[in-house]
């Protein structure tokens, strides 16, 4: 189903898509198709071209999504600056953890104490987090968090890191010269 307009974010970016219900009926995938976002409802939900719908998002859902978008990208910046801007092969944010997974020719765990203390440090510091249309390409959206590095992002984000909570990390290998740094919240 396509709408007009839609409060939900479609998967995009390794970001997971929202959920809720428009017109009561579950929403169980948002989808990016093309300019446009699909929303896949719940069974036969009945609805007719061009009747008003109501959506409502899972707000809980997204904040958490939000929060640990926002996390991710922290720690991404901070591992960066560390590991001199190794090469991504994924990354992926939902509602339980976000994952960054760059190649790199070492373990990453003697790292993870610093990485975390650092981005901890900059939710403490409650640093204003923005994202906006990039005025030299306005295709593109462009995260940026006060005193770190900008990224290009077109996902969902709180407003200050200290939104974001208390962050932990886990590493785990993924074969030769692949590393996963996971990034998790306290609550």
């Amino acid at each position: 189903m396509w709408l007009d307009r839609t409060v939900f974010f479609g998967f995009a970016g390794g970001q997971q898509s929202d959920s809720g219900t428009i017109n009561g009926k579950a929403v169980i995938d948002v989808a990016v198709d093309g300019p446009d976002i699909a929303h896949t409802l719940e069974g036969n939900h009945g609805l007719q071209p061009g009747q008003e719908v109501q959506c409502v998002l899972d707000w809980a859902k997204r904040y958490r999504i939000m929060r640990m978008h926002s996390a991710g990208h922290i720690v991404g910046v901070i591992m960066e600056e560390k590991l001199n801007n190794p090469e991504y092969f994924g990354s992926k944010v939902s509602v339980d953890k976000a994952r960054l997974d760059i190649l790199w020719p070492e373990n990453v765990r003697p790292y993870l104490a610093e990485f975390e203390a650092k981005a901890n440090q900059v939710v403490k510091a409650a640093r204003p987090i923005r994202v906006y249309r990039d005025p030299a390409n306005p295709t593109r959206f462009v995260w940026e968090c006060q005193g770190l590095k900008t990224m290009e992002c077109c996902g969902t984000h709180v407003r200050n890191a200290s939104e974001v909570g208390g962050i932990y990390l886990k590493r785990e290998s993924k074969g030769k010269e692949k590393e996963r740094i996971e990034v998790l919240l306290e609550a």
